[in-house]
């Protein structure tokens, strides 16, 4: 945004922007092969993690705690990022 203070939504979206761009270059393999409908490879270091992508593309981690009623998505699903990233610190 070129004036004003950036809203809430803008952030988000921003922050979205980043963990795409980030496991893009970390899981390349396992976001393209779940991107079409296939399993990623044992030897991958998230296999273990059941990873897959939700609607904003972004590679979550599927475990037992999506049974938890009382937990909110980004608990259930958390996002997986890499150990260390230079766009996200």
């Amino acid at each position: 945004k070129r004036k004003g203070e950036l809203k809430k939504d803008e952030i988000e979206l921003v922050f979205l922007d980043l963990i795409r761009e980030a496991q893009a270059r970390h899981f390349s393999e396992e976001r393209l092969a779940l991107s079409n409908k296939r399993p990623i490879e044992k030897k991958s270091l998230i296999s273990a993690l059941n990873p897959f992508l939700d609607a904003d593309g972004i590679l979550r981690s599927n475990s037992r705690i999506q049974y938890a009623e009382t937990l909110n998505y980004d608990t259930k699903f958390p996002i997986l990022l890499p150990k260390k990233d230079h766009l996200l610190g």
